[in-house]
């Protein structure tokens, strides 16, 4: 458990100060934040296609009264796109550390990227950060913000045995030690207004919802500085905000919940009371404050445990707007075009329903009285059937409303950025005329829109585990041994300095089937090139060909091997020299192979220092050289020799 210090609130009006600031600064940011919860319980409603009213009883009785999910489709759509691109990756980050010098562990061994890599992917696995993270990829399409928090947690399980005497006995087994992510639903996080960024906001809260139990067992563990909590009992309440009205709507639940005692937890710059006698300047200094609204009760006042003063509560956004806190989701977009679609459909089936279900009207003459129903099958006496019973229609179908709907639909498309090829559709206008090479075009097009959030969630996540790795410096600065022969210890210091951080996308190449149709591509590149590589070194070693011939046929593969190393590099390929080798690099290894192995037993015989008939002598006069010399050229005839070459020989 972090060690804190608490404010000093002995002082003369000091805690009636503290909470009067409170009290004021959180009572003015509700005012504003239950107007936002609206606006979040509206989106909520949307993405469960709940209608505004239960029967629509316009333009009759029980009318259509269908929503079209517009928004639930484009939110699942991006949410999973979202959880591939961080879940999807089988090293979700990687490590690359700055340090000048190596760090060495207590342990004896160095720090290296591996280490920390590891540790990461264990981190997430172990830790349940994953599961968390399943509701941040949810929350930020959703509502434009997810919330998280880590949090250093020392669990301990119980473990029931058999005792001496046959009695079960229980036995506490140490579980989780360690940081634990926790999300916060956005319904719950406040902050003051006017201002333009997250991290300008000098406060912001969370809503914490606590049974008694709770409260009870955290006053145990010293996280109250307030000793006399039993004034808050008299303060619980049932839960009435608006997004449990609308769980409750969608489950179709009609019952209380279970009273819960509201608790908000604020971080924030608070000036620190002085005594009356002292006129230096204020002073301000970041604390984290427990406040009970309902009974004007000040739980916790404490300084900032953190190294750096850090507020280890991040905020997620999926589409970040200038100058404004709150970033724009999914449901935000598509509503009103998912509530025009919706309009359009309703009208479809209810012109379609009076279309099909017509007026009957009879004459009085008929065995029909005023109040008796018609349906398919009834038998009405009637002394002139074809004068008595008629039929109206009032209402035909309009071709136009389907249009309205598609419309409506298109422009969420285009809204959103989720279309059809997103969602693994072919085109209704193309269909499968489609070619795969232009399908794959149009989905790599299509995910730079997603792009500026991933980008977003990738940096807001790599500050959490800078986060993360700070409070492990802060707990366990000698390091530990997180699985049998895995040892991490992390070097003292701000992390963003010493250690680089950084999420494996794999959004970044969304489309599979485009990733492996490039490789492919590639791979056919590299064969003609190796091929033809293969080809020059037979034709250099073959002395049937004329010097003029292999020179120029060298010429060529080197203007070939610079323009197929640039192609190379533009599938981001690790030791490009390797995989490109040039033709000079080729010749070199062939004639250090054979004059490595000339003088051994059974090596082959290179040619007479003079160079054999039709062979081009080698730079520096070796015999049997592969690599000829400018101006070179040698030949079966005995032309011109160049430097280092032998004398011309005559045939």
């Amino acid at each position: 458990m972090l060690p804190t210090v608490p404010v000093d609130l002995t002082i003369e009006g000091a805690e009636a100060k503290v909470k009067e600031y409170v009290y004021t600064e959180l009572s003015a940011a509700l005012d504003s934040h239950s107007e936002r919860e609206e606006r979040l319980a509206e989106w909520h409603r949307a993405y469960k296609a709940i209608p505004k009213h239960p029967k629509k009883n316009w333009p009759w009785k029980d009318a259509s009264n269908v929503v079209v999910p517009l928004v639930a489709i484009a939110v699942d759509n991006v949410s999973a796109r979202l959880q591939k691109s961080i879940l999807g990756a089988v090293d979700p980050v990687e490590a690359h550390l700055h340090m000048k010098t190596p760090y060495q562990m207590s342990n004896g061994e160095e720090l290296t990227d591996a280490h920390v890599r590891e540790w990461c992917k264990h981190y997430f696995e172990a830790s349940g950060a994953r599961d968390q993270l399943r509701t941040v990829f949810f929350d930020m399409p959703l509502w434009g913000d997810a919330f998280i928090k880590p949090l250093w947690v020392e669990d301990e399980n119980t473990y029931h045995a058999y005792g001496p005497m046959n009695d079960v006995v229980a036995v506490p087994v140490p579980g989780y030690k360690g940081v634990r992510w926790y999300t916060t639903a956005p319904q719950d996080v406040v902050w003051p207004t006017g201002f333009d960024s997250w991290y300008q906001l000098p406060w912001f809260g969370e809503r914490l919802r606590l049974t008694w139990a709770e409260i009870i067992d955290m006053k145990k563990k010293g996280l109250f500085t307030l000793e006399d909590i039993t004034p808050l009992k008299a303060h619980k309440k049932q839960r009435e905000d608006k997004r449990q009205q609308v769980n409750k709507e969608s489950e179709g639940l009609s019952a209380d919940t279970q009273d819960v005692y509201e608790v908000w937890q604020l971080y924030m710059m608070l000036e620190i009371p002085q005594k009356a006698e002292d006129e230096s300047d204020p002073v301000f200094e970041e604390c984290i404050i427990m406040y009970s609204l309902d009974g004007d009760m000040l739980l916790r006042c404490i300084y900032n445990p953190y190294f750096g003063k850090a507020r280890h509560f991040v905020k997620v956004p999926f589409l970040l707007q200038a100058h404004e806190v709150p970033a724009m989701g999914i449901a935000e977009q598509a509503l009103p075009l998912q509530e025009e679609a919706s309009t359009a459909h309703n009208q479809v089936i209810d012109a379609a329903t009076a279309a099909n279900a017509g007026i009957v009207v009879v004459s009085p003459e008929t065995n029909v009285s005023p109040n008796e129903e018609i349906y398919p099958g009834k038998k009405i006496v009637t002394p002139n059937p074809t004068k008595d019973v008629a039929i109206y229609h009032i209402s035909e179908p309009s071709p136009s409303l389907a249009g309205v709907e598609q419309q409506a639909s298109t422009l969420v498309e285009k809204r959103t950025g989720v279309s059809i090829y997103n969602m693994g559709i072919e085109s209704a206008t193309v269909g499968s005329r489609a070619t795969a090479t232009g399908t794959t075009a149009l989905i790599a097009e299509g995910n730079q829109r997603f792009w500026v959030s991933i980008d977003d969630m990738r940096h807001a996540i790599e500050e959490l585990l800078y986060l993360t790795i700070a409070q492990e410096q802060q707990m366990r600065p000698d390091g530990y041994e997180w699985a049998p022969g895995k040892y991490i210890q992390f070097p003292p210091g701000d992390p963003r300095l010493t250690l680089g951080l950084k999420l494996t996308i794999t959004s970044e190449s969304v489309n599979r089937d485009l990733e492996i149709q490039n490789l492919q591509l590639l791979m056919q590149v590299l064969n003609d090139y190796y091929m033809r590589l293969m080809q020059l070194g037979g034709m250099v070693l073959n002395p049937q060909f004329p010097p003029p011939q292999k020179m120029l046929a060298m010429q060529v593969m080197t203007s070939a091997g610079i323009i197929i190393k640039k192609f190379v590099e533009r599938f981001e390929i690790e030791q490009i020299d390797a995989v490109v080798p040039t033709v000079m690099q080729a010749l070199a290894t062939m004639s250090q192979t054979m004059m490595g192995g000339a003088g051994g037993p059974g090596a082959m015989a290179g040619p007479p220092p003079g160079g054999a008939p039709g062979a081009a002598p080698g730079i520096g006069g070796g015999p049997g050289g592969l690599i000829p010399s400018p101006g070179t050229l040698g030949g079966p005839m005995g032309g011109p020799t160049g430097p280092g070459g032998g004398p011309p020989r005559v045939q």
